[in-house]
């Protein structure tokens, strides 16, 4: 039987090219091979022979089975117990039923960077006749976590920069994650990240570490943000629209006030309510912790409504606007929001009552949900609107306005407007000199400038507009 190390060094052999480069050479050293290998197998016979029939031959037991870590890897070491040996590891407690890991040469060997968790592992050495070693080393370890992830905030307007220290960590750090009120907003190669706001709010910002083995960070205090932050200055609200509370209603109930009651079992009449409870009168309902005529109630219920804006807008902003009055107890508001150009296919836009719609749109769908945490939860929709705020458009220019023009000088935009907002001009000239805007359109604007006295002179201004288009 040929040694490990032989049949390693014909390997090698054979791999070098020499067969092809030096033939004759070649064949010397495979003799050489051939007869350290015969040598081995001669040993090998002689060892057999000297063995008592009977007796069991162990390869010593491995001493000084323990890991280290670096970026990459998690590395066992081990104390070699000679030359020739190998080494088969195993995950688990008990050999005979732990699970293969790998066969090794020499003292270490490294796996994959691994999970969060603890850890057992069995070693035993290999003889050249492939007898193991009588007893498994046992190693026992734990994946050491994250250390502190620190996360820093500043805002300019709606524009939020973060930015965050590097947390030690056993293995390299591949990416991070930002969530923006437990959503994911962002997944980051490097320690920085922007994130822009559609709409004013308080919102709480995180973000974790997740290494090359999978491990993600914890949230804590430290890698937690809440913060203010204000609405974007370029939106313009353009139309407001009220709901009479004429949707599609389940287990909602308008009331004699017309405000919609929720959530309530509305398919019950009177001696069925009393039937469904066994109660025999109303002191029985109070009795039983439902002073309302109306409870128990039957959760959940929900409203549906659809908002039509007249006209197809795009990159808009959609605010749900809305008042309640509890009634009782607790109820959460879920909310959809979806949006349609047609009325009849729809697209989900979010779940929150701000909400930024790219794609054109016309339509609003606005679905409200309503959970009572118990029997006794009830509370009352008062009002209900949906806001359509667009972006504001610069632009800007020069012109020439003449004392001669009776009206103002007509001055044309170079942008398509299909709403102008605001008009704003300065004079070029020096001296005090004001400059009159007596109207203006979503095409053009008129202009008139006059001096200290009061005169209409002639002057080239420097003129900015905003306006909303849709182009």
């Amino acid at each position: 039987m040929a040694s490990y190390t032989t049949q390693q060094l014909k390997t090698l052999l054979n791999n070098s090219g020499l067969a092809t480069l030096n033939p004759a050479l070649y064949e010397t050293v495979l003799g050489l091979i051939s007869q350290v290998d015969s040598l081995s197998d001669d040993i090998i016979t002689v060892q057999s022979a000297l063995t008592p029939s009977g007796t069991t031959v162990y390869a010593p037991d491995v001493t000084n089975f323990n890991v280290s870590f670096n970026q990459l890897d998690t590395v066992f070491n081990w104390t070699s117990v000679g030359v020739g040996f190998t080494y088969e590891i195993r995950k688990g407690t008990s050999w005979d039923t732990a699970s293969y890991v790998l066969t090794a040469l020499g003292n270490s060997a490294p796996i994959n960077a691994q999970l969060f968790n603890t850890y057992e592992y069995l070693i035993k050495a290999i003889d050249k006749l492939g007898n193991y070693s009588q007893n498994a080393t046992s190693l026992t370890y734990s994946i050491p976590g994250f250390g502190s992830l620190v996360l820093g905030a500043s805002a300019i307007n709606n524009n939020i920069n973060f930015d965050w220290t590097v947390p030690t960590s056993t293995y390299l750090i591949n990416h991070y994650i930002i969530q923006r009120n437990g959503v994911q907003i962002g997944i980051v190669y490097a320690t920085v990240f922007s994130y822009t706001e559609l709409a004013s709010g308080t919102y709480t910002y995180t973000c974790q570490a997740v290494d090359i083995a999978g491990n993600i960070s914890p949230i804590t205090s430290g890698s937690t943000i809440t913060m203010f932050v204000v609405g974007p200055t370029d939106y313009e609200q353009i139309a407001q629209l009220t709901d009479n509370f004429g949707g599609t209603k389940t287990n909602c109930y308008l009331d004699m006030s017309g405000y919609l009651l929720a959530p309530v079992d509305i398919a019950s009449t009177w001696t069925q309510h009393f039937t469904n409870h066994s109660y025999t009168d109303i002191q029985d309902q109070i009795n039983a912790g439902y002073p309302i005529y109306i409870q128990p109630n039957d959760s959940p219920g929900s409203y549906q409504t659809v908002f039509d804006f007249g006209s197809s807008f795009t990159n808009s902003l959609i605010s749900i606007l809305y008042t309640t009055n509890t009634i009782s107890g607790t109820v959460n508001l879920s909310w959809l929001i979806e949006y349609s150009n047609d009325n009849i296919s729809w697209t989900t836009a979010g779940t929150s009552t701000t909400i930024f719609i790219s794609p054109l749109f016309r339509y609003v769908r606005v679905t409200i949900t309503f959970t009572a945490t118990d029997g006794t939860g009830l509370i009352e929709l008062t009002k209900l609107a949906c806001a359509l705020s667009v972006r504001l458009v610069l632009d800007s220019g020069s012109a020439t306005v003449n004392a001669g023009d009776a009206n103002g000088t007509q001055i044309t935009y170079n942008k398509t407007f299909d709403k102008m907002v605001s008009v704003t001009a300065t004079s070029i000239d020096p001296g005090f000199i004001f400059i009159l805007i007596p109207s203006f359109s979503a095409t053009s604007f008129y202009a008139s400038a006059v001096d200290s006295s009061g005169n209409r002179i002639t002057t080239t201004i420097h003129w900015k507009a905003h306006g909303i288009s849709n182009s």
